[in-house]
């Protein structure tokens, strides 16, 4: 109801030892389903952490995936995504999605991506855009603003030693362009 309520609705405590237990199971038999098996529908405005429709914070030395998720292989002529964004009509100033590094020395990557050897029509990374940006890096930045004196390469190719016959840069200036511009370099540093 609209009462003013601190406790929770469903509160689990698995306890220290029930480590082969699961808090929540759901099978699904299959078929085309027409409603989803978790449907989350919010209208907060919370603006801190603690008040995120989910929120996972693990304090264990974890060596598995926090959220592990294997497709099952998709049906004919159809497949949909893994994860599906969409923003809404009203604009917003937050990333769809937000990395942040803590200050350790971490040795993993922000984003990984392992092309199978069989995935021959896939790409790694597409942007599409229909409209007429102004923003420097719309669709890719890179900023030093920590100013580290870095000594590994900031882009790094390798082609394999393979007899390979794509380009490793494939760049059309379309008949429109006629402003643009193939490649800019400004350097400040005192040679």
């Amino acid at each position: 109801g609209a009462q003013l309520s601190t406790g929770d609705i469903m509160n689990i405590s698995m306890g220290s030892t029930n480590i082969a237990g699961g808090a929540f199971v759901v099978a699904d038999a299959g078929g085309a389903r027409t409603d989803a098996i978790i449907d989350i529908t919010s209208a907060s405005t919370a603006t801190t952490d603690a008040g995120s429709i989910m929120q996972i914070n693990t304090t264990g030395a974890l060596d598995s995936n926090v959220l592990d998720i294997n497709k099952g292989p998709a049906a004919t002529g159809s497949d949909g995504h893994v994860i599906d964004i969409t923003t809404l009509t009203t604009s917003s100033a937050g990333n769809l999605i937000d990395l942040n590094f803590g200050a350790v020395a971490d040795t993993g990557d922000g984003i990984n991506i392992a092309l199978g050897a069989t995935a021959v029509a896939a790409q790694a990374l597409v942007v599409t855009a229909t409209g007429a940006s102004s923003t420097d890096g719309w669709v890719l930045a890179a900023d030093n603003t920590g100013d580290g004196i870095w000594t590994g390469d900031m882009i790094n190719l390798r082609t394999g030693t393979g007899d390979a016959s794509g380009d490793v840069f494939d760049l059309t200036m379309e008949a429109g362009a006629t402003d643009a511009q193939a490649f800019v370099i400004s350097n400040a540093a005192a040679s």
